[in-house]
């Protein structure tokens, strides 16, 4: 890579500020502050989200306070988000009724033949291969 002057120059500095061991101590310090103040666990969350839920309370926001209530249930596991995706396909049955195709039996598919022949005027007799 080619650096300009300027990024070569401060690459430079830098390295000589690093090599003094006060300064790389002090930065390490105010990196361990802000990794501090900025990391979340669940009793900082759920604290957070206590105090927002008081704040919203207090200003009388309710659908903010109830949301807040909500994450904290969240955060403490009184709630599970569940989604359920069905692929089976539903066959919907002479009667009205509906089933998905795995579940239809012998007497299902005969429902649905003799509907068939009702609806398109076929005699059963028609419909036996010889």
């Amino acid at each position: 890579m080619c650096f300009s002057k300027s990024a070569r120059l401060s690459t430079s500095k830098a390295s000589e500020l690093m090599a003094k061991p006060e300064i790389r101590n002090e930065i390490e310090f105010k990196l361990g502050e802000i990794r501090e103040k900025y990391s979340i666990d669940k009793n900082k969350h759920f604290q957070e989200l206590g105090e927002l839920r008081d704040m919203a309370k207090a200003t009388k926001n309710i659908n903010s306070a109830v949301r807040a209530e909500e994450l904290r249930g969240k955060v403490a596991g009184f709630y599970i988000d569940k989604q359920i995706i069905a692929s089976a396909k539903l066959i919907e049955l002479p009667d009205g009724s509906k089933k998905a195709e795995p579940d239809l039996t012998e007497s299902d598919y005969e429902s649905m033949l003799l509907d068939l022949t009702k609806k398109h005027k076929i005699s059963p007799s028609h419909s036996k291969r010889k």
